[in-house]
């Protein structure tokens, strides 16, 4: 009901699953739409995380941690995943780490594949992955210097769970990650 300004949209906004190009933001008053130029996968949900990128424009308040999602199918998935990445050696919480979900399991998906789903991790290293389909996932977790959604070795940290997450059973507790670099 107010009128909104954004601020570094397009550095803080994270589309999961990602797309290969970034939907073109247009502001209108009090809406903000999204123009698309890739094709959207079919009974997906897509989710938008915000951030803090959209603020009241009075008094540049921000929506802390907005997140909007939809689904190209007829249903919305649910499940959420949350957990906490720190630094193997340092033990210091990894901030704006990606967070990365692969519904498949070869050893090179990071280096070769985009992931299904995606998060950032905050100042206290914390991630939040919403909107999860009630099957098996691979979890690596990486620090993407270049932003594009892969490790490149020895310039990246990396860290991953050694087992997959399975969001068919319940999680009695976040999942923690640890990052390290890796010698090449």
């Amino acid at each position: 009901d107010e009128f909104i300004q954004l601020k570094e949209l397009q550095q803080k906004l994270l589309v999961s699953p990602p797309l290969k190009n970034m939907p073109q933001p247009k502001q209108k008053g009090k809406r903000l739409e999204l123009e698309f130029t890739d094709t959207l996968k079919s009974n997906t949900t897509y989710t938008f995380y915000f951030s803090d990128a959209i603020r009241d424009n009075n008094e540049g308040n921000p929506i802390k941690n907005f997140i909007f999602s939809f689904s190209t199918g007829q249903t919305i998935d649910t499940l959420s995943l949350s957990g906490r990445v720190k630094n193997a050696f340092t033990d210091e919480a990894a901030e704006n780490a990606l967070v990365m979900l692969y519904d498949t399991f070869t050893d090179t998906l990071p280096y070769t594949t985009l992931p299904n789903h995606i998060a950032k991790t905050d100042k206290d290293g914390k991630f939040t992955l919403v909107n999860l389909k009630p099957i098996k996932y691979k979890l690596v977790v990486i620090t993407d210097k270049n932003n594009n959604y892969r490790y490149n070795q020895g310039t990246e940290d990396i860290g991953f769970s050694s087992s997959g997450i399975n969001l068919s059973e319940k999680l009695q507790k976040d999942i923690e990650i640890r990052l390290f670099r890796e010698q090449i």
